[in-house]
């Protein structure tokens, strides 16, 4: 499996969690389009976003292979903490990735990341923010609080945007719509390509 699909200077990067272990030497790349997991993810946002866009500017993201750059936060899941760890340094593997990250982010200067889950959202803080007393468990970022500071980085037009990852395909997938969204009822997936079709319009110059 590749490491990265896609244009490393594209504007928009998506950072996922991790290859699913059981299928690393099937898949061509991360978001490979034959796993199911990126159309309980990723597809239904795309979807409802090209459609506002289309609305609104009578266009369509076309050649995504350039617009989007997509890797996984690290390679293999094993290399994750548990989620109730904190500091990360004993994890020799973990940290390496996560310098060649913040290195790449340095270089390619991306104008918006979008993580999926809680550990690629901490993963990519910790690009960014070098001070560990601003670090959390990634466990702290529970379906309300990624919801939060998604509305917050929104508003701000901060570059990292946490949208959820199978939290809104297993089990609980039903609380992760409204945990999201405060509590609300309504769709998940509306609300997120809502909020979040305009900055890719103002990020890709549309």
């Amino acid at each position: 499996m590749k490491t990265y699909h896609g244009n490393t200077y594209a504007p928009i990067w998506l950072i996922g969690d991790s290859a699913p272990s059981h299928w690393i030497d099937v898949l061509e790349h991360p978001f490979d389009q034959r796993h199911p997991a990126v159309h309980n993810i990723w597809t239904p946002i795309i979807y409802r976003i090209q459609r506002y866009i289309y609305k609104k500017k009578s266009v369509i993201i076309d050649d995504e292979e350039n617009r989007f750059f997509i890797k996984n936060a690290v390679s293999q899941d094993n290399k994750k903490p548990a989620r109730d760890i904190e500091i990360w340094d004993k994890y020799i593997d973990l940290n390496s990735e996560l310098i060649d990250m913040k290195n790449s982010i340095e270089k390619y200067n991306p104008k918006m990341v979008i993580t999926f889950g809680t550990f690629a959202f901490e993963f990519i803080r910790r690009c960014y923010i070098l001070k560990k007393d601003l670090w959390y468990k990634y466990g702290h970022w529970g379906a309300k609080n990624l919801g939060e500071i998604f509305i917050k980085n929104i508003k701000d037009k901060e570059i990292i945007i946490p949208l959820l990852h199978i939290s809104i395909s297993n089990g609980n997938w039903l609380s992760s719509h409204k945990q999201f969204k405060n509590n609300e009822n309504g769709n998940y997936f509306d609300f997120v390509a809502l909020n979040l079709y305009e900055r890719i319009i103002d990020v890709l110059n549309l």
